[in-house]
């Protein structure tokens, strides 16, 4: 964690850990641009602000889920359509 100007920014493993997702998934959203990240250092380090990848998970995050979830259960009611015909 790292404290700069009255923000707080972590890196992707400390995002990934706090909020329950992948490391590879915020990688690839900041790569994506869907979620905002600063390359630092010799070794390119990605930084995110915590505001930004809580913002990130309500807006983003969650309603992918969501879908995904919602898209599960309507092939399951199809299959089980399909099994009683």
């Amino acid at each position: 964690m790292l404290k700069l100007n009255d923000k707080v920014f972590l890196s992707l493993r400390e995002a990934a850990r706090q909020f329950g997702v992948s490391v590879l998934t915020l990688a690839r959203h900041v790569r994506l641009g869907t979620l905002q990240g600063h390359r630092i250092g010799k070794y390119r380090m990605i930084l995110v602000e915590l505001n930004e990848v809580e913002r990130w998970k309500r807006e983003v995050y969650n309603v992918k889920q969501a879908t995904k979830i919602k898209r599960y259960w309507e092939q399951r009611k199809r299959r089980k359509r399909k099994t009683k015909s």
